[in-house]
């Protein structure tokens, strides 16, 4: 790719170009595309290209090249990174679409042709099947190219615990109180589908946690903010406490809970969307008791 391809490319509708342009430019830039650099990244909204285009817009043009030899072989890591993630997320998307219409429909035929099937272990096998299919779903969502933009955090923390709230009503399950430690507007830099999707599942988990105690259900707290580098979000339970093998937690497949109707992918899922936004989640035990699950991410491009 010459530098004239390269420059083209910034305006390319595949982020995938798009970050490759941005890569070879830290090679060909010249101090007269500053200005095309710069238009590019205030236009960007994907995380890895708008990563790759600071770097060039930051660099003093005398060390342009320099920096971009210095830089060759983590490159060529990122790249295979970018393309393995393409990959997991076509072949979730492929597995999700072909068989999501096969269980919807052999789950119809068993209603009607399964004696007490309610109550049947085909029907429990069945949830297991829809579970799997949901954490897929999820894990395609996970592995996407993260979209990144300003968003409230506040309202996005309200709405995730909404959305929790409302399952455990549809489900029957009893009320468990999530009280939050801030109700300013908390304006920040990421993805918030991500974002949306990593903090439902710890809630989910904190409460399922909390369920498990009998007597009155203590509250489960949220909190959150941002430091000069990074993002966070703190999810505290009083329940049970991290199970025996907690440290396997995070590999897809492994629960502790039943697997009739938990697919053991909900950690690793969080995982892989943080992965996507420079972040990562870590799971302690609280004092007193119970779990501070913790989410943080990067601050990308925020000034």
């Amino acid at each position: 790719m010459d530098r004239r391809e390269a420059l083209d490319l910034l305006a390319s509708g595949d982020a995938l170009d798009r970050l490759r342009a941005a890569r070879a430019l830290r090679d060909l830039a010249r101090p007269e595309d500053r200005e095309v650099i710069s238009d590019a990244l205030k236009a960007e909204s994907d995380a890895w290209v708008r990563s790759a285009l600071s770097q060039i817009e930051n660099l003093e043009s005398v060390s342009l090249d320099d920096a971009a030899l210095d830089s060759a072989s983590e490159d060529s890591a990122q790249l295979v990174s970018d393309i393995r993630v393409q990959t997991t997320q076509a072949l979730t998307e492929m597995v999700h679409h072909e068989l999501e219409p096969l269980v919807g429909t052999l789950y119809v035929s068993c209603m009607s042709e399964v004696h007490e099937f309610e109550h049947s272990r085909t029907s429990r096998s069945l949830s297991g099947i829809s579970s799997f299919l949901k954490a897929l779903r999820a894990l395609n969502q996970a592995s996407g190219v993260p979209s990144v933009s300003e968003f409230n955090l506040s309202d996005t923390v309200v709405e995730s615990i909404s959305t929790v709230t409302d399952e455990r009503h549809d489900r029957g399950l009893r009320e468990i109180h999530v009280r939050v430690a801030r109700v300013d507007v908390v304006s920040v830099l990421g993805d918030r589908d991500l974002v949306r999707l990593v903090l439902v599942n710890l809630l989910r988990n904190a409460l399922e946690s909390t369920d498990s105690l009998s007597g009155e259900a203590p509250p489960v707290i949220v909190n959150w903010g941002e430091t000069d580098r990074d993002v966070w979000i703190a999810v505290l339970d009083r329940g049970v406490g991290l199970p025996h093998g907690a440290s396997r937690m995070r590999e897809a497949g492994v629960t502790t809970k039943d697997k009739n109707t938990n697919s053991g992918m909900g950690l690793a899922v969080c995982e892989m969307a943080l992965n996507n936004m420079n972040g990562f989640l870590t799971l302690l035990p609280r004092e007193g008791g119970g779990v501070v699950a913790e989410m943080r991410w990067s601050r990308v491009g925020k000034s």
